[in-house]
C-alpha cells in the first residue's frame, strides 16, 4: 500500500501496517554440550522436527505479542527476530508480523514482507522531523495489529526504562531475552532480569525464553560457560535455546530458513515451539 501523501508522522506509523563443568539439570547438560562439544545425538531428527512444527502450528487464542529484548548491542537480536519470525511465518497458516521499535534496522533489511511471508512493521525514518515514537503510538499500533495478526514479534530497544519499551512489555504475552557468549552481555542480561522482576514484569520473567546466540565460531572459555550455565539455571530447561553460529545468518542481508544449517534450523524451531507452547494460556490480557 502506498503511503498517504503528506501524512502526519504519527498517523503514517499506524497506517504502514572449550570443556566445562556440566550443569546438574539433564536438560541444561544437553544445552551446554551444544556449546562446548557439539550437539548431543538426535535419534530421529526428522520426527523431532515434525513434532516441533506441529507445536508451532497450534492455534492462537486472539493475538500473541512477543517482546524480544537484549541488554547489549551486537548480540544479534534483530537477526534472531527476523529468523524466528520467518520460521513462524513459514510453519503457520495465519499471519505473522515483526514490529520494529528499535532503530529501524529490521524494516530496512526486509522491507514490508520477506520471502517467508513475514510482514514487517517499522516506524518511518523522519530524518528532518523532531517526531519520535511515543507510548500512545505503541498502544494504538498494537490495537490495530492484534486484529490482523496472530503472532507479533517486537524488536525492542536496549533501554528498558523508556515509555516505548515499557508499553511494549505491558502489551506482550511472552519475552525472549537474547544474549551472546560475551561476559558483558551475560552479566547485563542478569541485570535486565533483575530490573524486570522488580518493576512489575515478574509474570514475563517467569515464562521468559533465553536465546543464547553464538555470534562467533569459537567456543566460549570455561569461565564464560560457567556464567552462562548460572544464567540459564534461572530458566526452565525447555526455555533455554542455544542458537549455533550460522554463516548465513551472520553474513547475509536477508535470512531464508531454507539456507540455515540443519542444526540452526532445528534450534530456531525449538525456540519457536517453546513460545508456541504458551499460545493457549495467555493470562496477562
Amino acid at each position: 500500500m502506498d503511503a498517504p501523501v503528506q501524512a502526519e508522522p504519527e498517523q503514517a506509523v499506524l497506517d504502514s501496517v572449550e570443556d566445562v563443568e556440566v550443569p546438574a539439570k539433564p536438560g541444561l547438560r544437553n544445552l551446554f554440550a551444544q556449546l562446548t562439544r557439539g550437539e548431543p545425538g538426535q535419534g530421529k531428527p526428522r520426527a523431532h522436527e515434525r513434532d516441533l512444527r506441529e507445536r508451532i502450528r497450534v492455534p492462537v487464542v486472539g493475538a500473541f505479542p512477543i517482546a524480544v529484548v537484549s541488554a547489549k548491542s551486537g548480540v544479534g537480536k534483530t537477526a534472531v527476530v527476523e529468523t524466528l519470525g520467518s520460521i513462524f511465518a513459514e510453519a503457520r497458516d495465519d499471519r505473522v508480523i515483526a514490529v520494529d521499535v528499535d532503530t529501524g534496522d529490521l524494516a530496512g533489511r526486509l522491507g514490508s514482507r520477506n520471502s517467508s511471508g513475514l510482514d514487517v512493521f517499522g516506524h518511518p525514518d523522519y530524518a528532518h522531523s523532531d517526531w519520535q515514537i511515543k507510548r500512545d503510538d505503541v498502544v494504538k499500533a498494537f490495537s490495530m495489529l492484534r486484529k490482523r495478526y496472530s503472532v507479533l514479534l517486537v524488536d525492542c530497544g536496549k533501554t528498558l526504562k523508556s515509555n516505548v519499551t515499557e508499553a511494549v512489555l505491558s502489551e506482550s504475552e511472552a519475552l525472549v531475552l537474547v544474549t551472546n557468549t560475551s561476559i558483558d552481555a551475560i552479566r547485563k542480561t542478569w541485570s535486565m532480569l533483575d530490573w524486570l522482576g522488580s518493576n512489575g514484569y515478574q509474570n514475563l520473567v517467569e515464562s521468559a525464553v533465553l536465546a543464547i546466540n553464538r555470534t562467533e565460531q569459537r567456543k566460549p572459555r570455561a569461565w564464560v560457560s560457567k556464567e552462562l550455565r548460572e544464567l540459564s539455571e534461572r530458566f526452565s530447561p525447555e526455555r533455554v535455546v542455544v542458537l549455533p553460529f550460522d554463516r548465513h545468518v551472520h553474513d547475509d542481508n536477508q535470512i531464508l530458513p531454507s539456507r540455515l544449517s540443519q542444526e540452526s534450523r532445528r534450534r530456531y524451531l525449538e525456540l519457536a515451539a517453546a513460545l508456541a507452547d504458551m499460545f493457549g494460556g495467555q493470562q496477562r490480557r
